[in-house]
């Protein structure tokens, strides 16, 4: 299976060091064929530059760590939160103009049980999630950015590690693995 990634999440976001990885490139519009579905790229930038939203042709948009059933995703982990919540605002108003309603958002991960269905499943229909995500129902930038700011928590110690080891920057044993991911 290929390692799909955008051109702006194949360097590092800290000292632009290329990834090491092989990967093939993915932009907005592109498409990959997955089984019986075909799967469009919407390039959602904000929580990285390259963030990538993956649309399916029966309804439904794997999200990521851009949009998540109660939250979004957080644009400081790289040291350049202003900069990066206003890319997260222009590509939420491009998603609110552009996506239907009926959409299933399936995010990469939640934070609270309350962003799961009662089926267990962490999803939700945009519609929902753009009338009570507390983030994505703002509707005025200044608001929004200043909602980030209010937001902005600890800086996970672990981050660094966990991008460069992503991008092939830097090898670590299969525990320290475990480690990083669980946080």
């Amino acid at each position: 299976m290929p390692y799909f990634l955008h051109a702006a999440d194949a360097v590092s976001p800290y000292d632009e060091r290329p990834g090491r990885l092989t990967n093939q490139g993915l932009g907005d519009g592109d498409t990959i064929a997955f089984g019986r579905a075909t799967l469009r790229a919407a390039h959602v930038p904000g929580h990285t530059l390259g963030s990538i939203a993956l649309l399916a042709d029966d309804g439904l948009a794997l999200t990521g760590d851009f949009l998540f059933v109660q939250s979004i995703g957080r644009p400081d982990l790289a040291g350049r939160s202003d900069a990066w919540a206003k890319l997260l605002w222009q590509s939420l108003e491009r998603v609110r103009q552009t996506w239907p309603g009926d959409l299933l958002v399936l995010p990469a991960h939640y934070t609270s049980e309350g962003e799961r269905r009662a089926d267990r499943a962490v999803a939700a229909r945009f519609d929902v999630i753009a009338a009570t995500n507390g983030a994505a129902a703002i509707q005025d930038e200044g608001e929004f950015l200043q909602w980030i700011a209010d937001h902005v928590t600890a800086f996970p110690d672990a981050y660094r590690t966990i991008k460069e080891v992503n991008l092939g920057l830097l090898e670590v044993s299969d525990a320290d693995a475990e480690i990083l991911e669980t946080g």
